[in-house]
């Protein structure tokens, strides 16, 4: 799956700027056996913002979004590349009138970084972790699970796979 989003904002008076941003994505999904029970999620994305950005206009990175182990929009800079690992295995269905679904478990890993003017940095972040998902008759996945980084372990729940 591919994904770019293209933005030009113009400045209204002499206290905003004009800039433009390009984002992109892009998400590959792969069996490693033959049942589908074994599955490698990968995504790789970046952007970059040109001009002169007010701080709430930068690229981010951090939490749920692109860098799990981090809070919500931790990093802030002009340009950013990111990279998200996924291992899902799924560990069975449940067969019955109640609750029906499927049940599994996932690792990951997370790095990327963020790049600022006159930044003299080549610090990448990393994050890793795991947890469990279930699919309750296939409507929708639920997802809790647990990223480590080196300022700690964050809990994230969600109602869907990142990608």
């Amino acid at each position: 799956m591919f994904d770019l989003t293209l933005k030009g904002l113009v400045g209204l008076n002499g206290y905003s700027n004009s800039i433009g941003q390009i984002n992109s994505g892009l998400a590959i999904y792969s069996k490693l056996d033959a049942k589908g029970n074994l599955i490698v999620a990968e995504r790789l994305g970046g952007g970059v913002t040109v001009g002169r950005p007010a701080f709430y206009q930068s690229q981010f990175l951090g939490g749920q979004g692109n860098l799990l182990g981090y809070r919500q929009l931790r990093f802030a800079g002009e340009q950013s590349v990111y990279n998200n690992l996924e291992l899902r295995l799924k560990l069975g269905d449940f067969v019955n009138y109640v609750l029906p679904g499927q049940l599994g478990m996932m690792g990951l890993y997370d790095v990327g970084r963020v790049w600022k003017r006159a930044e003299n940095s080549e610090l990448w972040h990393h994050g890793v972790g795991g947890g469990l998902y279930f699919a309750p008759a296939s409507l929708t996945v639920l997802r809790l699970i647990g990223a480590y980084s080196k300022e700690g372990w964050y809990p994230y729940f969600s109602l869907n796979f990142r990608y």
